[in-house]
């Protein structure tokens, strides 16, 4: 799991998807409101509205769940990824890894 912090409390999930759809390109997915459980081949749900499910292809295999929580004066977006086993490791130094870099990147969120 990585974990971003920025030191603003009103990041909303538009902005980091946003940021993420730039950042990523085309060929990724993101959901914003839609959540996955860790068991692969499941058909993402939607979910509360500060989860963004970032997914490639059919989003069941390789897929990283990205939340939002917001404290104070701050806000904590954690990327996890999904999967079991070597899904897990795959989707840990790919998907998630990808999007904690753009999200590093992304100008509107330092």
């Amino acid at each position: 799991m990585f974990k971003i912090t920025v030191p603003r409390a009103d990041v909303t999930p538009e902005e980091v998807a946003e940021a993420l759809r730039d950042g990523l390109g085309p060929e990724y997915n993101v959901l914003p409101g839609t959540r996955m459980t860790r068991i692969p081949f499941t058909k993402p749900h939607p979910e509360n509205s500060d989860n963004i499910l970032v997914g490639k292809d059919s989003n069941r295999v390789w897929r990283a769940q990205v939340k939002l929580t917001h404290r104070s004066g701050r806000t904590d977006i954690r990327i996890t990824p999904g999967g079991v086993l070597s899904q897990l490791v795959v989707n840990t130094f790919g998907i998630a890894r990808k999007a904690r870099r753009v999200l590093l990147d992304a100008p509107g969120l330092r």
